[in-house]
């Protein structure tokens, strides 16, 4: 997390450092990938009678395969190697409880926050200044980028709140909202400030006893979001077209800080790239300096857009299949805290570049882990293996 901060920019000697500290940890990451991969195909020919039969087991299966194959054509194609490491996290974290993953990434985005501001405030980093079209100053207190902090405290936050079972009393909120205000008028962070008002509403909700009382209807309104999830990368592809006829489109583009103008001109420069483009996203952070004096500013806060533009179609249809079978087996095992979490951030990430960033939020590696445990525990794979 550190590499996110201007640690880097102010101590140059350490970008190095953390260089090759991302070599070592891609090192052990395939190792370890390899080792959980050999593991699991001795326990599938150990169940191999039992499992062959399960469709649900060969279409995950069949799909991640697919994902892997599209991910090396977009790597040699595009030159873009965060997918594939990506990819190999998540085949390495296959035996780790995405719970326990989603509290440990919360409780290091608290203590980064701590740690960068109070570096900050004794003067070991510098803050990084962006300025709005409009004049509006955007501080960064020691992050590399504006919204790092509103982002980390926001995620941090709401694993918090799944510890709490979103529980909070009224103090509480409002120190949430008091902080959360606070740091949307230090960074103008516009839309990290809508999610978490939003969170608010609900725990306001919760806590006067209203969401307890429609408790049926939040529990039908999350089935039907599951499978409204595989329609947000039509309707954020829509939205952008839509962008050519003005009107609302340029209101909502203007409230959503040009984000939808943005979307418009990737269709328009890529229209729907089957396995990806060479598209160099460049936005406002302390690394994209030297570039966006260079380069327009493109970055594509939309998730769901980004991994289009990036990585291609089928890769974006790939990744939503393994989300959707995902928030079912949640569903289904009444892990309900868990799917609040998943849901929030699929549609956060409309807005949001989260979705594939595990510095900010690992729900993704629970696409690969949750089926597959799920189908194993089902065929009492503790007890015959």
């Amino acid at each position: 997390m550190l590499n996110t901060t201007m640690f880097i920019v102010d101590y140059p000697f350490l970008e190095c450092i953390f260089k090759y500290l991302r070599y070592m940890a891609y090192i052990f990451f395939l190792i370890k990938a390899i080792y959980v991969f050999i593991d699991y195909i001795l326990k599938i020919y150990n169940l191999r009678k039992e499992i062959i039969k399960n469709k649900l087991f060969i279409f995950t299966i069949a799909i991640i395969f697919l994902l892997y194959i599209f991910a090396i054509i977009n790597l040699l194609y595009t030159k873009n190697k965060d997918l594939v490491i990506l990819l190999t996290i998540m085949m390495s974290s296959l035996n780790i409880e995405i719970e326990d993953l989603i509290i440990l990434t919360g409780k290091m985005q608290f203590a980064s926050i701590i740690f960068v501001i109070f570096s900050y405030t004794v003067g070991l980093v510098s803050n990084y200044v962006t300025l709005r079209s409009d004049g509006t100053c955007r501080n960064s207190l020691g992050f590399g980028y504006t919204s790092n902090l509103s982002t980390f405290f926001l995620f941090g936050y709401l694993v918090y709140l799944y510890n709490k079972d979103f529980d909070l009393s009224f103090e509480e909120i409002s120190i949430f909202e008091i902080i959360s205000l606070l740091i949307f008028f230090i960074t103008d962070s516009k839309t990290q400030l809508i999610c978490e008002e939003f969170i608010i509403l609900l725990l306001i909700l919760k806590r006067v006893k209203i969401l307890p009382k429609i408790k049926n209807f939040v529990l039908q309104l999350e089935k039907y979001l599951i499978f409204v999830f595989p329609f947000y990368p039509i309707f954020s592809f829509i939205i952008g077209y839509c962008y050519k006829f003005g009107g609302f489109f340029i209101q909502l583009n203007n409230f959503f800080s040009n984000r939808i103008i943005l979307i418009y001109k990737a269709i328009s420069n890529y229209g729907i790239p089957i396995i990806g483009t060479d598209i160099q996203l460049v936005g406002n952070g302390v690394q994209d300096r030297e570039t966006l004096s260079l380069m327009e500013y493109n970055y594509l806060d939309n998730s769901y857009m980004q991994i289009l533009y990036k990585y291609g179609l089928i890769i974006l249809i790939c990744l939503s299949i393994l989300i959707l079978i995902t928030l079912l087996i949640i569903y289904n095992k009444k892990e309900f805290k868990l799917l609040t979490v998943y849901l929030l951030v699929l549609t956060f990430s409309l807005i949001n570049p989260w979705l594939l960033s595990i510095i900010t939020t690992p729900i993704i590696i629970g696409i690969f882990s949750i089926p597959i445990k799920y189908i194993f525990d089902f065929y009492g794979n503790n007890n015959k293996y």
